[in-house]
């Protein structure tokens, strides 16, 4: 394939992902409209379901669909658990990866959210230090994935420097900008070979400000938003419209419930993982 036709084929690619958002958030719009009881506004919501611990919206007019509703209630109920730490593969990164051994064997036999979040942030600013905050972010995302390591390899083999460069500049971009900055950064110019926008945005959200935090859109979130929100997003192609779009209507939803979007994300991921029996990721 010639230059010219990769970049025809990318241009593609961004535009089809453009509009499988678009689509979505017509059928989001559709739905809420004909749905009747099952999707409530945001104020609607809070006034007349009256979640426990939910503050009213301010602003906030997108429909907060059932479901979401549904799994909060449960969440708050259950006392606001934290998702589960994860078991992760120890030997199997340590042989992938020598010359990080070191920085691997410090990590505690389990990570959760707070642990690798602590990490990435606490790492020094060099490439080397970015590069191994991916490292730690792969070593989570993956956990007890028997092919996490050989996918995560398709990133990891641009290198220390490629791959910590492209991170440092995107969590410049983010500290800067926000989350939507962060993403097109790596999205855009510092783009790594094998670093899709599903760990991607995982790494953004381990290393965003805490009062402008950027939230994980891998598969399991993406999954839980078409069949039970009617939010048609993509978790395999860049595209900013999608993250932005996403952005919007987990900070409205989330609004009207009286919490964090980041809060919200979270109780979507490990719902999704519980129906699907991911014992790692599971509420029970």
């Amino acid at each position: 394939m010639t230059p010219n036709a990769r970049e025809i084929r990318r241009s593609l690619e961004v535009r089809i992902a453009e509009l499988e958002t678009e689509l979505g958030q017509l059928r989001a719009a559709l739905v809420a409209l004909t749905a009747g009881p099952g999707m409530l506004t945001s104020d609607h919501a809070t006034r007349e379901n009256a979640p426990r611990g939910a503050a009213t919206a301010t602003g906030a007019d997108r429909p907060i669909p059932h479901a979401i509703v549904r799994i909060y209630e449960r969440w708050d109920a259950e006392g606001r658990r934290a998702q589960a730490a994860a078991v992760w593969q120890r030997d199997r990164w340590i042989a992938a990866m020598p010359d990080h051994a070191r920085m691997l064997r410090d990590l505690p036999n389990r990570l959760d959210r707070s642990i690798v979040r602590q990490r990435v942030r606490d790492v020094p600013a060099p490439t080397r230090g970015m590069f191994e905050a991916m490292v730690i972010v792969y070593a989570w995302g993956w956990s007890v994935t028997s092919v996490g390591v050989t996918r995560a390899q398709s990133a990891l083999e641009a290198g220390t420097e490629r791959l910590g460069s492209a991170l440092l500049a995107a969590r410049e971009a983010l500290r800067l900008g926000g989350p939507l900055d962060g993403y097109k950064a790596l999205a855009g110019p510092h783009r790594v070979k094998g670093l899709g926008p599903s760990f991607g945005s995982k790494f953004l959200y381990f290393a965003s400000p805490q009062d402008n935090r950027a939230l994980i859109l891998d598969q399991l979130v993406v999954d839980w938003l078409a069949r039970e929100a009617a939010l048609s997003l993509n978790a395999t192609r860049w595209s900013a419209r999608t993250y932005a779009a996403y952005l919007s209507a987990m900070d409205a939803w989330s609004s009207g419930l009286g919490i964090s979007s980041h809060e919200l994300e979270e109780i979507i991921f490990t719902d999704e993982a519980t129906r699907r029996g991911l014992a790692t990721w599971s509420a029970r």
